[in-house]
């Protein structure tokens, strides 16, 4: 198994955040994502764990064309 670094970019109220994670696949970014998120972080605030962690069962990352390495998760 290979790790990879994914950079996870949200725009929320007015704010952009961006945070860097480590995980195998495009798949799992946002899971790993939610879970390194501390209560100092911008939407643990507003949306609890749980929340953020029930949208990985339905949501998949689509990659974007023409671009390497990069990809979309929007809900």
């Amino acid at each position: 198994m290979k790790f990879e670094t994914y950079t996870v970019l949200a725009e929320y109220r007015g704010g952009t955040y961006i945070k860097q994670v480590s995980a195998l696949d495009p798949e799992s970014v946002f899971e790993v994502w939610v879970t390194v998120l501390s209560e100092n972080d911008f939407i643990a605030s507003t949306l609890n764990r749980e929340e953020l962690m029930a949208v990985t069962d339905i949501m998949l990352p689509v990659a974007i064309e023409g671009c390497s390495g990069t990809w979309c998760i929007s809900t």
